[in-house]
C-alpha cells in the first residue's frame, strides 16, 4: 500500500485510479476508497467523504459523487465509519449488534486525516452527507483548535443532520409506541447490552447501553447548524427542497432571513425537488453547486479544474 501512495505522489496517473486502502485502528481495520483524478497527485489535495447513518462508501450517493469530482481534476478519499466492525463493508441492519457511537467518528476520521498527514497530502476539504454531514463537521471544527488547522481548508455539508430534542422524543413515541424519556432514563441507568429495543431506523434490534445514550443524549454538537456557526472555515451546505429525513432544515437555514449573519463563512443553497440523497437531477444540480463553491471560494483549484468532463 505505501509504495502504491508513494507512485501516486510522484507519477500522475493519466486516468482516474481508485485505491482500497485499509487502515489498522485499534485492534480493527477501517476501509476507505482514495480516487486519484487524471494527470493528480495525492499532494494537490484530497476531499475526504464520510457517508449517513450506518451506511458505507458504497452509498450511492457518496460514490458516484467520487466519480464525479474525478472527472473535474479533484481527489477523494471515501471512508467507510467501522461502526465497531473490523472492515466493515455492508450496511448496519437491524440483526446486527449496535455496539457503536455517534462521536466514534471524530476518532477515525483523526485517524484518516494522520494518515493522509503521513501520505503528504495536500488541503483537505471535508464532506459529509446525513449524519456523516455533523461528523465530518464535528471533527473539522476540533481541529481549528489545534496544529493542523491549517490543511482543513473547507467543508461540503449535504442535508446535514439536526438534532431538535422534542422532535426526536415525538417521533420515537409515534413510530415505536414508546416515551424515549422513559427508555432513556433505565438504559442510561443499564450496563452492557440491551436486547429488542427501538433504536434510530430499527422497531427493535440488540443495543448496547453507551450506544443508546450517545445517540439520544441532548448534545448542541449534534445539531449541525448551531456547530457551524461556531465554525469560521468556508463551507457549502445544499439544502434537498424534499427532505424527508431533514425536513426542518430548508425553515432553519434556506429560509432564514439572518442566515448571512448566523453562518458567516457558509454558501447555504437549496437544490429544488431533491430528495435526501440527491437522487437522480439532484446529484446534478449538487456537482453544479460543488463546482460553483470549488471556485469561487479557493482559487488553488481554478487552473487545473474540469468543468467539461467527457
Amino acid at each position: 500500500m505505501r509504495l502504491i501512495l508513494t507512485i501516486l505522489v510522484i507519477i500522475l496517473p493519466l486516468t482516474a485510479m481508485a485505491v482500497e486502502v485499509v487502515l489498522p485502528y485499534r485492534g480493527i481495520k477501517l476501509l476507505g476508497n482514495l480516487e486519484i483524478a487524471p494527470k493528480r497527485s495525492i499532494q494537490d489535495g484530497v476531499i475526504v467523504m464520510v457517508h449517513d447513518s450506518l451506511l458505507t462508501h458504497h452509498q450511492d450517493t457518496i460514490n458516484i459523487l467520487q466519480m464525479k469530482l474525478a472527472e473535474r481534476g479533484l481527489n477523494s478519499l471515501a471512508i467507510t465509519l467501522s461502526l465497531s466492525f473490523s472492515a466493515r463493508d455492508s450496511a448496519l441492519t437491524c440483526a446486527d449488534s449496535q455496539l457503536h457511537k455517534h462521536t466514534d467518528a471524530v476518532l477515525e476520521l483523526r485517524a484518516w486525516h494522520e494518515w493522509l498527514v503521513n501520505n503528504r497530502a495536500g488541503p483537505l476539504i471535508f464532506l459529509g452527507h446525513g449524519r456523516g454531514a455533523n461528523q465530518a463537521l464535528w471533527y473539522a471544527h476540533e481541529a481549528q483548535n489545534n496544529s493542523r488547522k491549517s490543511d482543513i481548508v473547507g467543508l461540503i455539508l449535504l442535508a446535514p443532520m439536526t438534532y431538535y430534542p422534542e422532535t426526536i422524543a415525538k417521533a420515537y413515541l409515534q413510530h415505536f409506541g414508546r416515551e424515549l424519556a422513559d427508555e432513556f432514563d433505565w438504559i442510561a441507568k443499564s450496563e452492557g447490552m440491551i436486547r429488542n429495543i427501538a433504536f434510530l431506523g430499527c422497531e427493535s434490534t440488540n443495543v448496547h447501553s453507551q450506544t443508546f445514550v450517545s445517540y439520544y443524549q441532548n448534545d448542541s454538537r449534534k445539531h449541525t447548524p448551531w456547530l457551524l456557526s461556531k465554525t469560521e472555515m468556508p463551507a457549502l451546505v445544499a439544502l434537498a427542497e424534499n427532505d424527508q429525513i431533514e425536513p426542518n432544515l430548508l425553515a432553519e437555514m434556506g429560509k432564514n432571513p439572518q442566515r448571512n449573519l448566523i453562518w458567516r463563512n457558509a454558501d447555504i443553497v437549496v437544490i429544488p425537488n431533491a430528495d435526501h440523497n440527491f437522487a437522480d437531477d439532484g446529484l446534478i444540480q449538487l456537482v453544479q453547486r460543488i463546482d460553483e463553491f470549488m471556485l469561487g471560494r479557493f482559487e488553488r483549484y481554478t487552473h487545473f479544474y474540469n468543468l467539461n468532463p467527457n
